[in-house]
């Protein structure tokens, strides 16, 4: 279903799904602001306040993935082996961030 707003045409599906995120960013945006404990940078810094690219790149996979996903239910073309892609691109990116953290707690010497 399609929406006319003069010259521009807006399906009504991509409408609601950029008004959802824009919701949920509204939503964690506040969090951010009001508690405390709730940090968003905890989505990309390891536990000792450093960056880590492990969580970069989980959470990067995530979004593209999420964004193809969503692509492909828009355009009817979502099939069992894209769902199955999907799943297998999150899942192995948390593999790979249990390997590089355990790999980069074996490479950190132990402080005294």
């Amino acid at each position: 279903m399609n929406i006319n707003l003069g010259s521009i045409q807006v399906d009504l599906m991509v409408l609601m799904l950029v008004v959802g995120c824009l919701l949920a960013l509204g939503v964690l945006f506040y969090a951010q602001s009001k508690n405390d404990k709730f940090d968003l940078r905890y989505l990309i810094l390891s536990d000792n306040d450093r960056p880590s690219i492990s969580k970069l790149g989980q959470l990067f996979s995530l979004l593209v993935s999420s964004w193809a996903f969503v692509y492909l239910v828009l355009h009817d073309k979502m099939t069992e082996t894209y769902y199955t892609m999907y799943m297998g691109i999150y899942a192995a990116t948390n593999v790979a961030s249990k390997f590089l953290d355990k790999k980069n707690d074996q490479q950190t010497p132990p402080q005294s």
